[in-house]
């Protein structure tokens, strides 16, 4: 059976607005999303922009009613994993819908237990 190359896997994943993003949080620190040139279409940003500002961004154009719902997505995905569906004001295409699922890819060590 033949294994599928990058380009057949990156047009796959550009056929279903699939992308791929990064999000870091640490305390004292502004959040930041790395993301994908997918994750670039997806939300409508067009210019380089740093981590703190690309989060910014993102934040700035969720619908306002859902910012809230937003962030609590955000909160769960420090502790595991989460899922979210939220309108977005799309610059170019109004609004649309996206569908976010993130996983905790980093585990906090837990305190080592003193006998």
């Amino acid at each position: 059976m033949k294994k599928l190359n990058n380009e057949d896997i990156q047009a796959y994943f550009q056929a279903g607005n699939s992308g791929f993003w990064k999000v870091e949080f640490e305390e004292g620190k502004k959040t930041r999303l790395y993301t994908d040139e997918i994750t670039n279409e997806l939300f409508g940003i067009t210019e380089d922009l740093s981590p703190e500002k690309c989060m910014e961004y993102v934040a700035e154009h969720i619908y306002p009613q859902e910012r809230e719902s937003f962030w609590d997505y955000m909160k769960e995905l420090k502790r595991h994993e989460s899922e979210a569906v939220y309108r977005y004001m799309h610059p170019v295409k109004g609004v649309i819908y996206i569908r976010c699922t993130g996983r905790s890819t980093s585990q906090v060590a837990a305190p080592a237990k003193k006998n």
